[in-house]
C-alpha cells in the first residue's frame, strides 16, 4: 500500500462552529479520497470525540464563539499527545493570536480562504510525514532488536568460550596444589591467585553486560541470613592480608523465624563489591558489615533488611560520589597496585540491587571512611534444607563432557573420592550408555555437539527404565539465568556453574544425592 492509500484511511477531525464552513471543509476532503471524517462545532464535542477516537489530524478553528476557543482544544491535546498534528484554521491574520498558539506546536496555519490545493497540501504533508516516522521508528525498533540480539549471542558465546578453558586452569591448580611437592607450591598459589582475579575480572565484564541487556533474574532459595553473611565474611578472612584491617559483622534485630526467601548468590555477590571496595580503600582499622533486620510482628510474612558496609578507609570526595558508580571507575591511588581491580565492582554493586528493587546510598567523610547501604525486603520461608554429608566412595557417576581437559579434571577429581566414573563426550553417546548401564547420578555439560544437555536430559527422562528418575547435575559456563528457565521442565536436579573448584563439586554431588533419598 503506497503512502497516498494509506492517508486515506487516516482519521480528521474537523472543528469550526460555523456548519456552513465545516459542511464545505467536509466536502473538499471528501472529494480528495478522504472517508473518514469527524466534525465538531464546540469544544465540548470536539473533546468527546478526542476521548473516544484515535484521530491522526485536526483541523482547528482559533476562533469559536464559545468560552473555549480552539487554542484551549490544541493545549487540552498537548497535556496527553505530543505528537497528533494540529493544523491552525483561521480567516483574520492576528499576530497576538498566532503568538499565542505557538505553545501547542502546531504543524501549520490554514486561510479558511483556502483552495482545494492548498487545503490537499495542509492535510496530506502531516499526515505523510506521520507515515514516514511510524516507518522509521518501526525500523529503528527493528535494528535495535537486532543489535540486542547480537550482543547476547556474543556475550553467550564469550561467556562459554571463556569460563570453559578457565575451568581447567583453576581446576587443574587445585588438584596440583593437594599433590606437588613442596618446592612448587610458592609458584602454584601465584598461579591460583591469578587465575582466579582473571576469572573475576572476566566475570565482572560478564556479570555487567548481562545486567544491562537484562539478562539476569533472581532466584527464590531459602537461606539463613547470619551464617549466609558468616560464610561470606569467612571466605574474605581466609585470604585476607591486613593485619592492620579487621573483618567485622554485626546482625542487629532478628526476624522470628531465622530463614529469609531470595537469590543469596546475587546478594553476596553485592556485598563482596562493596567489601572488596571497602578493603581497597582501607589502610588501617575495619571493615565492617551491618546487617539491621527491622522490627516486625510475629505473624509478619516478609523481613526487611538494611545492609551496610562501613569502613575507615580514605573516604570519598563529595563531587565524586556519583562517579564511582561508573564502569572502570577507580580512585586514582590505586591504580598502580597489583589487581586493583576492574572498576566495575560499585557498577555492577549497583545495578544488583536495584534489581531487587532498592537503591544504594552512599556516606562518606574524606579520610574518615565511606558507608555503603541498601534495603531489601524478603519473604520469610517455613523451612531450610537440610543433609548429611555422604561418603561418595562407590557412587557410579556418569560424566557427559564434550572439552577432554575439563572431563579429565572432573574424573580426576571425583576418583580421588573414589567415585567410579563413566565418561561420555556427547548427550548421543550418553543416551546409548544409560541405557545399558546403571548410575547413581549424571553430571552433563550443557553445550556439545551432536547432542547438547538439554536434548539429552530431555530423553534421559523419557526412558521406560529406572534411569528416568537419576540425578542430573548439568555443569555450564552458561549463566544460571539462561539454564534456570528450563530446569523444572527438564527435570534437572541442580546446576554447576564453571569454573568451579572440587569442593564445590562434592558438596552439590552431596546435597543432590541427599535431596534425591529424601524424595524416595
Amino acid at each position: 500500500m503506497n503512502e497516498l492509500d494509506q492517508i486515506r484511511k487516516k482519521i480528521i477531525l474537523v472543528v469550526d462552529d460555523d456548519t456552513f464552513f465545516l459542511e464545505i471543509v467536509r466536502l473538499m476532503l471528501d472529494n480528495m479520497g478522504f472517508k473518514n471524517i469527524e466534525t465538531a462545532q464546540s469544544y465540548d464535542e470536539a473533546k468527546q470525540i478526542l476521548q473516544q477516537k484515535k484521530i491522526d489530524l485536526v483541523l482547528l478553528d482559533i476562533h469559536l464563539n464559545e468560552e473555549k476557543s480552539g487554542v484551549d482544544i490544541a493545549k487540552d491535546i498537548r497535556i496527553d499527545n505530543m505528537d497528533l498534528p494540529i493544523v491552525f484554521m483561521t480567516a483574520v491574520y492576528d499576530e497576538k493570536v498566532y503568538e499565542s498558539v505557538q505553545s501547542t506546536n502546531p504543524f501549520s496555519f490554514l486561510n479558511k480562504n483556502m483552495s482545494q490545493i492548498q487545503l490537499r497540501q495542509a492535510v496530506e504533508l502531516p499526515l505523510v510525514a506521520q507515515i514516514r516516522n511510524a516507518a522509521q521508528t518501526a525500523a529503528q525498533r527493528q535494528a535495535a532488536a537486532a543489535t540486542n540480539r547480537i550482543k547476547e549471542e556474543f556475550i553467550a558465546s564469550m561467556n562459554h568460550q571463556i569460563r570453559t578453558p578457565m575451568n581447567a586452569i583453576i581446576g587443574l591448580t587445585e588438584l596440583l596444589l593437594e599433590s606437588a611437592p613442596s618446592q612448587f607450591q610458592e609458584a602454584l598459589k601465584d598461579l591460583q591467585f591469578a587465575g582466579e582475579n582473571l576469572m573475576k575480572i572476566l566475570r565482572d565484564i560478564i556479570d555487567l553486560a548481562q545486567l544491562k541487556q537484562g539478562q539476569v533474574v533472581l532466584a527464590q532459595e531459602a537461606f539463613e541470613l547470619e551464617s549466609s553473611l558468616q560464610n561470606l565474611l569467612h571466605k574474605y578472612r581466609k585470604t585476607h592480608k591486613n593485619p592492620q584491617v579487621s573483618l567485622q559483622l554485626t546482625i542487629q534485630g532478628r526476624p522470628p523465624k531465622h530463614y529469609l526467601i531470595g537469590d543469596l548468590r546475587r546478594l553476596e555477590q553485592a556485598l563482596s563489591y562493596l567489601i572488596d571496595n571497602g578493603l581497597k580503600y582501607t589502610e588501617a582499622g575495619y571493615v565492617k558489615v551491618i546487617a539491621e533486620v527491622e522490627e516486625m510482628t510475629e505473624n509478619a510474612t516478609h523481613a526487611t533488611v538494611k545492609f551496610s558496609v562501613v569502613d575507615t578507609g580514605k573516604g570519598i570526595a563529595t563531587e565524586k560520589r556519583t562517579m564511582i558508580f561508573e564502569s572502570f571507575s577507580e580512585i586514582a591511588e590505586v591504580k598502580e597496585q597489583q589487581f586493583a581491580g576492574s572498576g566495575l565492582g560499585l557498577s555492577i554493586a549497583q545495578h544488583l540491587i536495584a534489581l531487587h528493587g532498592a537503591q544504594l546510598q552512599v556516606d562518606s567523610v574524606l579520610g574518615k571512611g565511606s558507608a555503603f547501604h541498601f534495603k531489601l525486603q524478603f519473604p520469610i520461608g517455613n523451612a531450610l534444607e537440610t543433609f548429611f554429608e555422604q561418603e561418595l566412595k562407590g557412587v557410579r557417576i556418569l560424566l557427559v563432557e564434550d572439552n577432554l581437559l575439563n572431563q579429565k579434571l572432573a574424573q580426576k577429581a571425583l576418583e580421588q573420592k573414589g567415585v567410579e566414573v563413566t565418561t561420555a563426550d556427547n548427550g548421543a553417546f550418553a543416551l546409548e550408555i544409560i541405557k545399558k548401564t546403571n548410575f547413581d547420578m549424571v553430571l552433563m555439560d550443557l553445550n556439545m555437539p551432536v547432542m547438547d544437555g538439554l536434548e539429552a536430559t530431555q530423553k534421559i527422562r523419557a526412558l521406560a527404565s529406572t534411569m528416568a528418575h537419576i540425578p542430573i547435575i548439568v555443569v555450564t559456563s552458561s549463566s544460571p539465568e539462561q539454564v534456570h528457565s528450563n530446569m523444572q521442565k527438564l527435570g534437572i536436579n541442580a546446576l554447576l556453574i564453571k569454573p568451579f573448584k572440587p569442593n564445590e563439586l562434592y558438596e552439590l554431588i552431596n546435597r543432590t544425592l541427599a535431596k534425591d533419598n529424601v524424595e524416595e
